[in-house]
């Protein structure tokens, strides 16, 4: 949960390390001249993969074991992690926060299992609902966004994409699937456009 404050910690001594180091670097090989300069950065970053040696050994950056899913009826699975009754809402349509459905779909994504997809009521079925989608619109707006970069980030070397395109083949819904909500999400929002 503290993933965003460590990595905001990460950032900022990074860029202030990285601004004054040429300084003072400079200032030290004038000092001590550019052999001893430049063995020193050498004993610093010996040092520094020292410091992170103990990071080998820690558990929760250790590669995870895969969790087998268990079935709860219906045409999907729950993980041990997942709420059942969280699940339901989702399957059933019923309104939960953008940020709980994306947990739910990296776990199972992460599982290599089908994405919860809430299906696609009619306009008139969710009218009732407008104010809440109006009243979080901003924020899940936001949080896809972030969720975005993250996902974006995962693919920064060949392999990272690999897998990212292998888990998406795994968990998104068949093509058909797919067509058939376009289908009843053009029709929301034409019933919306007709509506307002």
């Amino acid at each position: 949960d503290r993933r965003g404050f460590v990595q905001g910690i990460n950032v900022t001594v990074m860029n202030v390390a990285r601004s004054a180091s040429p300084f003072a670097l400079g200032a030290y090989a004038d000092a001590v001249g550019t052999t001893w300069c430049m063995w020193t950065c050498v004993f610093i970053s010996i040092f520094a993969a020292l410091i992170n040696v103990p990071l080998i050994f820690t558990p929760v950056l250790s590669v995870h074991k895969a969790v087998e899913p268990k079935d709860v009826g219906g045409d999907y699975k729950i993980l041990d992690k997942e709420d059942s009754d969280q699940v339901d809402s989702v399957m059933q349509g019923d309104w939960v926060p953008l940020k709980l459905l994306a947990e739910l779909n990296g776990h199972r994504f992460d599982a290599g299992l089908p994405f919860l997809l809430p299906p696609v009521r009619s306009y008139a079925d969710d009218k009732p609902n407008l104010c809440t989608l109006y009243k979080h619109a901003a924020e899940d707006f936001e949080y896809q966004h972030f969720r975005q970069y993250y996902y974006l980030s995962l693919q920064d070397t060949p392999q990272g994409k690999r897998d990212i395109v292998e888990h998406l083949r795994q968990s998104c819904p068949p093509i058909d699937v797919q067509q058939a909500r376009a289908k009843d999400l053009g029709e929301w929002f034409a019933d919306h456009m007709v509506s307002g």
